[in-house]
């Protein structure tokens, strides 16, 4: 992530690896103190300000990830997820912090 004002270098995060790098996501949230990053099977948010790792969901295998934070703070992932024995599904979950 870079600083907007400057374009200096703020942040870079070693995030786990997703199967196919054109199925992770990226999202701000409203207030843009934070980001998500989602791929495979993890989900990571990240503070803008610290760079520390505030939160952390592990899931089943996937791809097509996408994310959204609501105004009210609210975090949704929408997924394809799919198990060794069958095609799987979309799955539509709210995350819960621990």
């Amino acid at each position: 992530v870079w600083e907007r004002e400057t374009g200096r270098l703020a942040f870079v995060w070693d995030v786990p690896p997703g199967r196919w790098a054109d199925n992770a996501t990226l999202t701000f949230d409203p207030t843009e103190s934070s980001v998500y990053v989602a791929g495979g099977r993890h989900i990571s948010r990240y503070c803008l300000h610290t760079g520390n790792r505030l939160g952390s969901w592990e899931l089943e295998d996937g791809l097509n990830d996408a994310l959204l934070v609501r105004p009210d703070g609210q975090v949704w992932s929408l997924r394809r997820e799919w198990w060794a024995d069958g095609p799987g599904e979309i799955i539509l979950r709210k995350l819960v912090s621990d």
